[in-house]
């Protein structure tokens, strides 16, 4: 390597450095072992703060051993989100679909029941997801989904559900 290569390399590292570190989102670690703590340890997994000694928190991983860690490497867990999908407003909509297809009318008769413009009734499952999931009638493997309460909607398998209008009765 010729040596004004290697002065450059030499020279761009420190800034390549200082930028990765700016570019990383910050990390914090924790300061004490805290029993019951749901924790991400240096390798990648995850586990939960069952002893502590010291600066050293006893971790039990998912395979049931207990490894120590010192409390400055573990990071907090993110907590699961403990958020309900919410069902869909019964009622009758006009779901728009991508350019050049026709509107489609759904009708939500219940949690469970849905209807076409012909009144060929199927069913649904509102997923945990806030998806929707088209089990049987006209809409058979169509995507849909429950965005606050009002039913979204595809024309197309594989694409993204759009919201659809609430038809006043």
């Amino acid at each position: 390597m010729c040596s004004m290569c290697q002065a450059r390399r030499l020279f761009l590292m420190p800034f390549l450095a200082a930028l990765l570190a700016l570019s990383a989102a910050p990390v914090l670690a924790l300061e004490a072992c805290e029993t019951g703590l749901s924790v991400v340890t240096p390798d990648g997994n995850t586990g939960t703060i069952v002893s502590f000694e010291a600066d050293t928190c006893g971790v039990v991983g998912a395979d049931g051993y207990v490894s120590g860690w010192p409390a400055s490497v573990l990071v907090e867990a993110e907590a699961e989100s403990t958020a309900e999908a919410v069902p869909v407003t019964a009622g009758r909509y006009l779901c728009a679909g991508a350019e050049g297809q026709v509107a489609v009318h759904v009708t939500v008769l219940d949690a469970a029941t849905y209807a076409n413009s012909y009144d060929e009734r199927g069913g649904y499952t509102l997923n945990e997801d806030s998806s929707v999931t088209f089990n049987d009638g006209p809409f058979a493997g169509l995507p849909g989904g429950s965005q606050d309460g009002v039913l979204a909607f595809a024309m197309t398998a594989g694409a993204p559900p759009l919201p659809c209008n609430l038809l006043a009765e």
